[in-house]
């Protein structure tokens, strides 16, 4: 009886929504980069190395080491929980999760074929290309940061805090469309002052699409996790496509 008390004190509800909202719009993208700047900067001054200032693949790899640490140490309690739901199907989970991944790359190529013959679009959001540029420089740090980091923390917001915090309140629909939406909202807004296309917007499709199949992933197999393993997988292949 006291362990389902504890799983259920340990479910993400909306008061986690709100913090993990203010940890990643706030924290990781002003608190911590101005943290980081000010900490590497001193270092330039100390060691007389103004190329650390201007390493944006370090600063990128230290501000999502601590924005990870952070959500990661936020909701260890939940982690573990949802790491005990996946587990206890962990094949057919799994499997559930691959099954997901084949369908949403059938939709990418859907996708692409769209913007390619009608739109005319053959090339990369502007996000996507400030990550191959990135990983071409510095490797090892820049998959890390895409295979590990951001899996973990994307999903831990995206789908821990707008998904699993929010269903309850606005229901499933409402909750599943918020997190893809803001889910494909932060890799395409932010980079449109830095892109050429006039299309860009149109790449909110292909990355609400994927953060559609991670609420799935979560969904078929009743943990965070199932979005966490989705979204590694498909970090992980894109990134060895790059690479390789």
């Amino acid at each position: 009886m006291t362990g389902r008390k504890n799983m259920n004190n340990n479910r993400f509800s909306i008061k986690d929504t709100i913090n993990l909202t203010l940890i990643y719009f706030f924290g990781l993208q002003l608190v911590i980069p101005v943290g980081v700047g000010l900490v590497v900067g001193l270092l330039t001054i100390v060691f007389a190395r103004p190329d650390l200032a201007e390493n944006l693949v370090l600063l990128n790899f230290l501000v999502f080491t601590l924005g990870t640490a952070l959500v990661v140490y936020y909701t260890r309690n939940k982690l573990k929980v949802e790491w005990i739901k996946f587990n206890a199907s962990l094949i057919g989970n799994v499997t559930k999760v691959l099954r997901n991944y084949v369908f949403s790359m059938i939709a990418m190529i859907a996708i692409n074929m769209l913007f390619l013959y009608v739109f005319k679009l053959d090339q990369p959001a502007a996000n996507q290309a400030g990550i191959e540029e990135m990983l071409s420089s510095m490797p090892l740090m820049m998959m890390i940061v895409t295979v590990i980091y951001a899996p973990v923390l994307e999903e831990i917001v995206f789908r821990g805090g707008l998904y699993l915090g929010l269903k309850e309140k606005t229901g499933e629909k409402s909750a599943t469309l918020i997190s893809a939406l803001v889910f494909g909202a932060i890799h395409v807004l932010p980079h449109l002052n830095m892109s050429n296309l006039p299309l860009e917007l149109l790449f909110l499709i292909p990355y609400t699409c994927l953060g559609y199949f991670m609420v799935k992933s979560v969904r078929d197999t009743k943990s965070l996790m199932g979005g966490i393993l989705f979204h590694f997988i498909n970090n992980l292949l894109a990134t060895l496509t790059v690479l390789l």
